[in-house]
């Protein structure tokens, strides 16, 4: 299989994709991520083992540019994590972190490690994998949390 026919075939997609998602800021990155994405697939694609070419390659460009944004705001909130700590004219929004940490940590530790996971982006049914609960156990520690949250809010 040509990659020059497979690219002037889902090139528009691409783009497509990267519209859908509101991507403005580094387009260019994540169209080339996606353009090696689409080559390293016209390498792997096996008609044997994929009957639908086009399904297969776009539900794979598709959860390749979900994972990329998933990676991409974990970064970057590790690294204005890091930012933030180095200067010591944020001492207020450390403050409230310190302030929030000592909340969380009334918490229990599934409750805790339900909200980082909620936080990260992770969906109900990945939390439940995750942290090996049935659903209604996922969603207890879900109304539990919030409800206490909200406590905190309210006084």
């Amino acid at each position: 299989m040509s990659f020059n026919k497979v690219y002037q075939k889902y090139n528009k997609y691409i783009h497509y994709l990267l519209n859908q998602y509101h991507i403005r800021y580094n387009y260019d990155d994540y169209y080339q991520q996606l353009l090696i994405r689409l080559w390293t697939l016209t390498k792997t694609y096996h008609s044997i083992k994929s009957q639908n070419k086009d399904a297969y390659f776009k539900y794979r460009l598709k959860y390749h540019l979900i994972d990329l944004l998933r990676n991409a705001s974990k970064q970057s909130l590790h690294v204005d994590l890091i930012t933030i700590e180095n200067h010591a004219s944020y001492t207020a929004l450390a403050d409230d972190d310190l302030l929030l940490h000592q909340l969380l940590t009334r918490l229990p530790s599934s409750h805790r490690l339900w909200l980082n996971l909620y936080l990260a982006g992770y969906r109900q049914y990945e939390i439940q994998n995750q942290i090996n609960k049935s659903a209604t156990t996922i969603k207890k520690y879900k109304k539990e949390t919030l409800y206490f949250l909200r406590q905190i809010i309210q006084k």
